[in-house]
């Protein structure tokens, strides 16, 4: 993927993150964020690569802070508070959500 393709799809997650926390703009509700997130995890992974349950947890923890720090100007220091809680339940949530299917 191009760097302008990843750019565009960070630009449209920070958007989202931002429309989420300050409840302005047309994409408010939660899951237009975490399928922006999902989204943008899977497109900057490395398909075909298998990774620990912890692993990706931490990437896609790194992936969450990323997102915070793109929204730094844009929200206050309590509505950056709820980002942060609402990523981290993302990360979990998705994650928690992606291996129940695996297991048997």
């Amino acid at each position: 993927m191009k760097n302008d393709e990843l750019k565009k799809k960070m630009d449209e997650l920070r958007q989202y993150a931002v429309e989420h926390i300050t409840r302005k703009g047309l994409h408010t509700g939660r899951k237009w964020l975490e399928d922006s997130f999902n989204e943008y995890y899977s497109t900057i992974s490395t398909p075909g690569v298998k990774i620990s349950n912890e692993s990706e947890t931490s990437h896609r923890q790194l992936l969450a802070q990323r997102v915070a720090i793109e929204c730094i100007r844009d929200l206050t220091s309590d509505q950056l508070s709820q980002l942060d809680a609402v990523l981290e339940d993302i990360v979990q949530h998705s994650h928690n959500e992606q291996t129940k299917g695996y297991k048997r």
